[in-house]
């Protein structure tokens, strides 16, 4: 089945519309009893397969967005570009928020694994972002940034909630995953002061929150011998996802792009 729903997606001509539909519409429904009408394979017994799919075509087709030529390229394909990275980190967004209702460790583990893979290649293209934040796409820039900031935060939650758990897949995975999260913070905040433009970032306390969004005390438990080597990523657990969408829903108050 996650063959054929990657083939599906590939060789469509429009494959960024059929992510957005797959992500937004579809993975809902497979979740569900009844599965998907237009789609009887996707259902809850398929629901991982299918998600490590979207996952990984969701991180590849932001891979294929070329800002490389961008000195050459003209309004109309800078604004086309901008809308598949966005489109795609949204679709990202919705594929993460999954987590509040589907945790097995297949599909959290996914989330670590494609979400670093993810924030990496966004970095990369942070430059070529920044020449477009202070013409008429600066929305649109602000709008991609500010969706893949939704994920991170739920990236936060899985990295803590692995550690709770004691779940050595994903406490093997946090360091990198939130070595990445800082680095995507910062370069994000420099982007912002080199353009003369920080009153669009801010900064804040992140709450600490478990896969289905609930706030947990902010007393941390007692630390045990065997988390004692983790004790630095613990202390940057609020610094480091400090990058957030003001008009969230999410009540949590942090750093962010306005």
């Amino acid at each position: 089945v996650a063959h054929i729903v990657a083939l599906h997606i590939r060789t469509n001509a429009n494959r960024v519309k059929v992510l957005e539909d797959l992500c937004h519409e579809k993975l809902a429904d497979a979740m569900g009893q009844a599965g998907v009408a237009d789609y009887p394979v996707l259902c809850q017994t398929t629901f991982d397969g299918l998600f490590k799919v979207l996952m990984k075509e969701v991180v590849n087709a932001y891979c294929e967005i070329d800002f490389s030529g961008e000195k050459h390229l003209t309004e109309a394909v800078v604004g086309r570009c901008l809308r598949e990275g966005t489109i795609s980190t949204a679709c990202f967004e919705a594929l993460m928020k999954c987590t509040e209702h589907h945790q097995s460790h297949k599909v959290i583990g996914t989330c670590l694994k494609h979400g670093k893979s993810l924030v990496v290649e966004v970095m990369k293209s942070l430059p070529s972002l920044s020449k477009h934040i202070k013409g008429p796409n600066r929305e649109p820039v602000l709008r991609l940034i500010s969706s893949l900031q939704q994920s991170t935060r739920i990236m936060q939650r899985i990295c803590n909630h692995g550690k709770v758990q004691k779940n050595v897949a994903l406490v093997a995975q946090v360091p990198g995953v939130k070595r990445v999260m800082e680095s995507f913070i910062y370069k994000v905040q420099n982007m912002c002061e080199k353009n003369n433009i920080l009153g669009a970032f801010r900064i804040g306390v992140l709450k600490q929150r478990t896969l289905d969004g609930r706030t947990v005390s902010s007393q941390p438990p007692n630390p045990t011998e065997e988390d004692s080597s983790n004790n630095n990523d613990d202390t940057n657990d609020k610094e480091e996802e400090r990058v957030s969408e003001q008009s969230s829903s999410d009540s949590e108050d942090e750093s962010g792009v306005n």
